[in-house]
């Protein structure tokens, strides 16, 4: 491995480490044990939710 893709690695893995364990847990979930039709399935939903979200915040002032 390239001392390029460690500080990419690295950089990466200090991202996910701030995130919520939840979220992290369900990353996990997602790169280890989820099916292709869960994967369509869980894509929508973060979609759905991401969207509503982003929605809320730009209508507070």
């Amino acid at each position: 491995m390239c001392e390029e893709e460690n500080v990419k690695n690295t950089t990466k893995d200090k991202k996910f480490d701030e995130y919520p364990k939840s979220l992290k847990k369900a990353l996990r979930y997602i790169r280890q044990d989820a099916k292709l039709g869960d994967l369509d399935k869980i894509e929508r939903t973060f979609i759905d939710f991401i969207n509503t979200r982003r929605k809320e915040l730009q209508q507070k002032p």
